[in-house]
């Protein structure tokens, strides 16, 4: 697939926001709730991007729907335990795949971004007023 400015921001904007809602003192509660929001988005991007669900990524989810079922039957979980974390582990799985070819060029913009704003905010606000 050729990479245009668009898919670029796009992978950029999703990163940042999984950083954001991955942890972090008002988002780490809520990750569940945008897992959720975040499903549809991920799974269209996926799929107009031309991937496929391998064998690897169903038998991965697969596995875990396993191991959270085994969880809720032994401690008497109800169903959403194990609806919950498994669409979270597919909207993870799908996001790897989208973002995998340029994850470490990205994840070091986006952290070198983070860190010159933040000098910057840092140094406004070490001015006396």
């Amino acid at each position: 697939m050729k990479r245009t400015v668009v898919s670029t921001y796009i992978d950029y904007i999703l990163l940042t926001f999984f950083i954001l809602i991955s942890g972090g003192g008002f988002t780490y509660g809520m990750f569940g709730n945008w897992a959720y929001i975040l499903l549809p988005i991920v799974l269209f991007i996926y799929i107009k991007r031309g991937y496929n669900i391998n064998g690897k990524m169903f038998l991965a989810l697969v596995a875990f729907a396993m191991l959270f079922t085994l969880q809720a039957l032994m401690w008497n979980g109800p169903i959403t335990s194990i609806i919950q974390p498994t669409l979270q582990i597919f909207t993870i799985l799908l996001f790897a795949k989208i973002i995998y070819p340029n994850f470490n060029k990205i994840y070091v913009n986006i952290i070198y971004f983070f860190a010159i704003t933040s000098l910057f905010i840092w140094c406004i606000s070490m001015v006396p007023a």
